[in-house]
């Protein structure tokens, strides 16, 4: 244990991706030429906690850093790391603006049900390499830098609204209404400038390849309800 709190560990870097691959069967994000992260569980030593389900086992957070070996920023953070990257933007809006995003931590733990072979199942968390689906629940780093966007420029947000958002709309307020789907938001997304300042270094780069890699085999896929609206078949 020693050891790997000095020197850290070695993970391939499409781990960050949960090593999966494209349609096409290319790993998402890196190829397997890419040199491997490092993780060190510093400054973070008191993230340790030992698992009740499994007391010979330990939980440590670790911070992501780029190889030593890269030529390019070699052992600078790793902006692949969600966490990490969202604990680095809290800090400067700390340093920047004297105020900080308190964000409650969700039980999901609380919501697992064993199924019928006593397995867990349901929760938020999936059995991935790394869960970067998880960026989706850390999303307070888009949070950060739209508040830092409107202080900066002192945009109004404009008036509270406590109504219910279609009642609203029916008595005529003007609402400008989200994507109405995954291919819409990301076009959105590759718009906004101040969202992917939430989304910083190589992030931007492989939510969307990951997000635009899971919306393609939808548009392929025939649901049930194209089926009982589109499709006649002579009897």
């Amino acid at each position: 244990m020693g050891s790997v709190a000095k020197k850290g560990f070695q993970l391939v870097s499409g781990a960050t991706v949960n090593l999966f691959t494209n349609r096409a069967g290319d790993y998402l994000g890196y190829g397997p030429e890419a040199a491997e992260l490092v993780g060190i569980p510093e400054p973070e030593p008191k993230t340790f906690m030992q698992l009740p389900q499994a007391p010979e086992l330990g939980r440590l957070y670790c911070t992501l850093f780029r190889n030593r070996e890269k030529k390019v920023d070699p052992g600078a953070f790793l902006t692949a790391d969600c966490r990490g990257s969202l604990r680095r933007m809290h800090k400067a809006l700390q340093e920047k603006h004297g105020l900080h995003l308190r964000m409650g931590t969700k039980p999901e733990m609380m919501w697992l049900k064993n199924d019928e072979n006593g397995k867990p199942t349901d929760g938020m968390s999936k059995p991935y390499c790394y869960h970067f689906d998880q960026l989706e629940s850390l999303m307070g780093s888009a949070l950060l830098a739209a508040m830092d966007e409107g202080l900066d420029n002192s945009l109004d947000p404009g008036s509270p609204e406590e109504r219910n958002i279609c009642d609203a709309m029916a008595q005529g307020k003007t609402v400008k209404k989200l994507p109405m789907s995954l291919g819409e938001a990301l076009v959105h997304l590759e718009n906004d400038e101040v969202v992917q300042r939430g989304l910083p270094g190589e992030m931007f780069r492989l939510y969307h390849e990951y997000k635009t890699d899971q919306w393609a085999p939808f548009l392929s896929t025939v649901i049930d309800w194209e089926k009982d609206t589109c499709m006649e078949c002579l009897p």
